[in-house]
């Protein structure tokens, strides 16, 4: 290839692209018209590459595009950590409703899923259970416990903390008692895997992956006898209210040790076969403990 005054020349000149090359395969036309387009390709080439504010204005186009591109990787993302999110969400609710429904079966409780359903507060939908006691065992009175399951971390206090979901909960589904589970490691650290806050209810932590859900039922249980004492003190029945708050702070207390042997598990290794024993000597006393609170109970139908 030449350049002069006379002009420019081409003589032994192979282009290879295959985009060159596969756009002049395509065009029609003899020898002259193919100067003619080539001349012409070669102007508007020209223009782009002097043209500063066409310059400017690609540039300024590949900036948008690279800006645009990123966004949509990142909203790619957002939305496939929101469906992950979302399953195993929907997972961890269909463990516990199984499990809340297999206690409830016990006392012939009635469980309803409502976290999909608008409640009593405007457009709100916490309150994941709920759970209506036995009418048998409550005088006839409609009493609820409301759950709300949680298998994301949250901290104590603030907008979105453990303490307003429980009171928002019981608000938002007209419930006496709340409790919220948690899933493995999700529990604020203050709260361990079970703890009562007698101004907010039960924070409490399962293990999923072991299908461990002792804690929960300690909190089902709990509570729900709370609910069934205060209520027959309310109305003056015959029952030893003492003696059922006795047994009531007497199984806390086994809770809270029971609480503090089981993170000590994972911690010891020479001792696990030693504490599993004696967990499972606690577990068996926190049901003799909650039976004579039963028991109670029913002596002042």
């Amino acid at each position: 290839m030449k350049v002069n005054s006379q002009g420019l020349k081409f003589e032994d000149l192979v282009i290879k692209d295959k985009e060159i090359k596969d756009y002049f395969l395509r065009f029609k036309g003899d020898d002259e018209a193919l100067k003619n387009e080539i001349v012409k390709i070669l102007k508007i080439g020209i223009s782009v590459v002097t043209d500063e504010r066409l310059i400017t204005l690609i540039n300024q186009l590949e900036n948008e595009l690279d800006v645009k591109f990123a966004n949509l990787k990142e909203l790619l993302k957002e939305r496939e950590i929101k469906t992950s999110g979302t399953k195993k969400g929907f997972v961890f609710e269909d463990l516990l409703e199984k499990k809340l429904n297999e206690f409830a079966k016990l006392f012939g409780d009635e469980i309803v899923s409502t976290g999909t359903k608008i409640g009593l507060l405007p457009k709100s939908k916490k309150g994941d259970f709920v759970i209506t006691l036995n009418k048998e065992e409550t005088l006839g009175v409609e009493m609820r416990m409301v759950v709300e399951a949680k298998n994301s971390p949250i901290s104590l206090t603030g907008s979105q903390s453990a303490f307003n979901e429980l009171d928002f909960g019981k608000q938002n589904r007209d419930a006496r008692e709340a409790f919220i589970v948690f899933g493995k490691d999700m529990s604020p650290k203050e709260a361990g895997i079970f703890r009562y806050y007698p101004n907010h209810g039960i924070i409490c932590q399962i293990d999923e992956e072991k299908d461990d859900t002792l804690p929960m039922e300690f909190a089902y249980r709990f509570l729900r006898t709370k609910i069934i004492a205060g209520l027959k003190k309310e109305t003056k029945k015959s029952i030893n209210a003492e003696k059922i708050n006795n047994f009531l702070k007497a199984a806390y207390e086994q809770i809270k040790t029971f609480t503090i042997m089981k993170n000590s598990i994972s911690k010891t290794s020479n001792q696990i076969l030693k504490l599993n024993d004696s967990l499972g000597e606690m577990e068996n006393n926190l049901n003799d403990i909650f039976k004579e609170i039963e028991k109670e109970l029913i002596k002042g139908e």
